[in-house]
């Protein structure tokens, strides 16, 4: 089989001797989950009440202590309500995904590189999810259930506490089953016959 384009990013973790089997990016822009629809009412609620506050302090005749003290409820309302989605966005666009012959690879993080690497051998459980607008995700290992009704969503911060995925890409069924497939050759291969 020959070797696949590598995002350059995904190259530079490789080690020498693995081949890379896949790689590619989450879907890029703004999104929406099924859980925003409870989300953003509340986020305008806060936000309302962000903006409420800082009008009263204005229109009492605060000093400007209290305004300043008073505005990070409103910068917060406003990150809920619009921030998160383009912080979504943003750090999607700095996400990339690997799949060689020995493990699977993440790259992302916001302003800082993080990288995330785990084992064919290692690797536990896989979850396909394919949603009906076509974000399919697949997870690698098992979390909390209750967490996993915040996977997917557009707060980037629940990416520290979620099992790590493949989130929103292209073609997932047939990543799904190049991953069983490697983790399977992973599993035949002793340390002895890779050297």
């Amino acid at each position: 089989m020959d070797e696949v384009q590598a995002n350059p990013v995904i190259r530079s973790e490789m080690e020498p001797k693995e081949k890379l089997r896949w790689s590619g990016s989450p879907r890029s822009g703004l999104r929406l989950s099924c859980l925003d629809a409870y989300i953003v009412p509340c986020s305008l609620v806060y936000c309302g009440f962000g903006i409420f506050w800082e009008y009263q302090a204005f229109q009492g005749g605060t000093n400007l202590i209290s305004v300043l003290l008073d505005l990070p409820i409103l910068l917060s309302g406003v990150y809920f309500l619009v921030g998160r989605f383009f912080v979504d966005a943003w750090q999607r666009r700095r996400t990339f995904y690997g799949l060689t012959d020995q493990r699977v690879v993440i790259v992302s993080g916001l302003f800082r590189r993080q990288v995330r690497s785990m084992s064919l051998q290692t690797l536990g459980k896989l979850t396909l999810a394919e949603k009906i607008d076509r974000s399919e995700t697949i997870t690698f290992g098992s979390g909390d259930p209750m967490l996993a009704l915040m996977a997917g969503t557009s707060w980037p911060a629940i990416r520290r506490i979620t099992p790590p995925s493949f989130d929103m890409i292209e073609n997932a069924r047939d990543v799904y089953e190049q991953v069983r497939s490697a983790q399977h050759a992973a599993m035949i291969v002793s340390p002895r016959d890779a050297d």
